[in-house]
């Protein structure tokens, strides 16, 4: 159950002990009845734009639905109260309708920094979006970084590694064992073996 909620219940049920103390012989139902009236009076006069408002007006919509049957179906919708015990009632609705008007009043005020917060982060998000280049424009910058990059390639002195066993271009790679295929070997050892044999 959300803070929201509980101040409403709790404002609800302040406003029960109000009017169902207001005068001798007034049934409890009566007094649900008024005390729903009341709490929607209220959420009605609650700016519209904050978002604590919206969740105040739907608690307070739910509320009224079930205070509804709850009147039609409940026997204690018939009960009245002593009138030695009317003061006392009162004062205690009266105390809980002030203090869940506070606490409601609070969180009015933090809907409306967080609101205030949005708005903000939405107006910096805005005016970041506004900045955003064309199509147009990043292909501009596309095709002067191509340009950039071409010309830095030509102008700049071609890399070439010294002391490689890579040979330079155009010249003819020297034989070795591994480009020699096995009859090449062959020969090769066997004419060795016919020199040292002379």
């Amino acid at each position: 159950m959300t803070d929201v909620k509980i101040y409403v219940q709790r404002m609800y049920v302040g406003f029960v002990y109000v009017h169902w103390a207001e005068r001798e012989n007034i049934k409890l139902g009566t007094a649900k009845q008024k005390s729903i009236q009341q709490i929607k009076s209220f959420s009605n006069t609650l700016d519209k734009s904050n978002p604590i408002a919206g969740e105040i007006k739907s608690n307070v919509q739910q509320m009224s639905r079930d205070v509804a049957r709850q009147i039609m179906t409940d026997k204690s919708s018939e009960m009245t109260l002593d009138a030695a015990k009317l003061p006392q009632y009162r004062a205690f609705g009266e105390r809980q309708v002030a203090a869940a008007k506070s606490a409601l009043g609070a969180q009015m005020a933090r809907g409306n920094v967080a609101q205030a917060n949005a708005g903000q982060n939405n107006a910096v998000q805005k005016s970041h979006t506004t900045k955003r280049p064309t199509i147009s424009q990043v292909r501009d910058t596309q095709n002067k970084s191509r340009t950039q990059d071409m010309l830095a390639k030509q102008n700049a002195p071609q890399y070439r590694a010294h002391k490689t066993n890579v040979p330079a271009q155009g010249a003819k790679p020297a034989t070795t064992l591994q480009k020699l295929d096995q009859k090449k070997l062959l020969q090769m050892f066997a004419y060795n073996k016919y020199q040292k044999a002379a």
